[in-house]
């Protein structure tokens, strides 16, 4: 097919700013550009550069620019959005050819084509999930069958919010679904929105069943959140306060997995805390308690009082089997977790960890078990433990390995994992060629266990262990 193309006189950027005649001439040669999809053409390259900049200039316009508050100018802006748009679907066109009438793909094919592209998990980085997006936006201008594809993943897929315009955009498309709203599944919302904005978008979320959210302000006790969350399996929670959780929590039935970093126990000023002493905190006991039976406990920097760990935890004593327990000090919690607990991750949240790994006995059902750190009473840490543990994973020290050593002929570990972190990834080397990790090799040799060595950066998160922990 014959190619078509557009001479442009010149870029606006090379209209002076006060020549009102020869912009108003680029204006109005722009406004009588248009595309016709129908036909194949190659776009011209450097049409989108003309229409970025001329949306940077109307955007930078200023009172004494005749187009800066007048419908020509929104006119032109949502023009410019649109042939954009039009224009990268084109150039997709030519990846995904357009489908005559006579021989129409299966959708069922078209939702393969797409999710062979797009594997969205609330895991997925932040890179990959732009570019996931992108595809998904693109593969649906295709046509009319793979626009309804792409809306479906789209909306089913993990969306991210990360500022109050994309809140507010959101909110607007599923404000116009009423009263049908499209169902969102899994949510991640970022700092810095509002938390009356937040509220206004989850109520209209009726289907989420993962959320995540970092605001330290909203108030979940007050109005406007639906009643229940009865398909929510997952929440994901920072910086927050726990009395104005409950109130979110205790509409949550069927959660499965809870995970909350740098909360607060307590609301207004906090009371002097004796290291080693009862934690302080407020007291939930004029809230209904929650009637939940979580699966996995994610607990990061923070404390909770028994009334506290009793209130949060106890529908969930006989059916919780991962925790991870990362700088958290509460003295009554594993009473609470004991029977059940089956793969547990302790970090210290104070300097002596000797209470801490106390408690390690009081896990009855243990079977993999992984410490962060280095300070821990090693000569006396497995003492009087007879769980049955398959796994083991510590951070690296030489007292730690020595205790490895002395526990690793347990007939049950089939797994030891040591990682350190340090800048110098080289220094794995060094710590294999260590004497005492040297024995512990030839005793798992011998012994038919399985070793695992991790070096990671400083700066990186811990790596997955042979048992699967998340370590986000």
């Amino acid at each position: 097919m014959e190619a078509k193309a557009i001479q442009l006189t010149k870029s606006i950027d090379d209209v002076p700013y006060k020549d009102y005649g020869k912009y108003d001439q680029l204006l109005a040669e722009i406004e009588a550009f248009d595309i016709d999809l129908n036909e194949a053409y190659p776009w011209p390259t450097y049409l989108s550069e003309l229409l970025n900049a001329a949306h940077r200039k109307l955007h930078s316009s200023t009172a004494d620019d005749p187009f800066a508050f007048g419908p020509r100018r929104g006119q032109l802006i949502k023009k410019w959005d649109r042939l954009q748009v039009r224009a990268v679907g084109n150039a997709w066109s030519r990846r995904f050819p357009r489908l005559g009438h006579a021989a129409p793909l299966p959708v069922e094919m078209v939702s393969a084509i797409a999710s062979n592209h797009v594997a969205d998990t609330h895991s997925t980085p932040q890179k990959m999930w732009r570019e996931q997006t992108d595809f998904l936006i693109n593969f649906a201008l295709v046509c009319k069958t793979w626009t309804r594809v792409a809306r479906e993943m789209l909306y089913r897929g993990c969306i991210r919010l990360y500022s109050p315009v994309s809140v507010e955009n959101l909110h607007r498309t599923l404000s116009s679904d009423i009263p049908g709203p499209r169902p969102i599944l899994d949510l991640i919302m970022g700092p810095f929105i509002y938390p009356s904005k937040t509220v206004q978008l989850l109520t209209l979320c009726t289907s989420l069943e993962v959320l995540e959210i970092s605001s330290a302000d909203l108030d979940y006790s007050k109005g406007g959140f639906p009643d229940d969350f009865v398909h929510l399996h997952e929440l994901r929670l920072s910086g927050v306060n726990l009395r104005m959780l409950a109130s979110l929590i205790t509409r949550c039935p069927n959660l499965r997995t809870l995970r909350v970093d740098d909360f607060q126990n307590f609301s207004g000023r906090p009371r002097p805390f004796r290291s080693g002493g009862p934690p302080h905190g407020d007291s939930f006991s004029d809230i209904p308690q929650p009637c939940y039976n979580l699966r996995e406990l994610y607990l990061k920097d923070g404390m909770l009082t028994e009334e506290q760990a009793l209130w949060l935890f106890s529908s969930s004593s006989g059916t919780l089997e991962r925790a991870s327990l990362r700088g958290i000090y509460s003295p009554a919690l594993p009473s609470i977790l004991k029977s059940s607990v089956k793969f547990l991750q302790l970090e210290e949240a104070e300097m002596n960890n000797a209470p801490l790994a106390a408690t390690l006995r009081e896990y009855t059902s243990l079977e993999a078990l992984c410490l962060v750190g280095s300070d821990w009473p090693w000569a006396s840490l497995f003492t009087g433990m007879t769980q049955p543990l398959r796994e083991l994973s510590i951070s690296w020290s030489p007292a730690g390995f020595a205790a490895l050593e002395q526990h690793s002929g347990r007939p049950s570990i089939r797994s030891i994992s040591t990682f350190f972190r340090d800048p110098a990834v080289e220094r794995l080397a060094e710590v294999e060629a260590h004497p005492i990790a040297r024995q512990l090799k030839d005793i798992c040799t011998a012994g038919a266990v399985m070793l695992h060595w991790f070096s990671i950066p400083e700066s990186s998160v811990l790596p997955m262990t042979p048992f699967q922990f998340d370590w986000t």
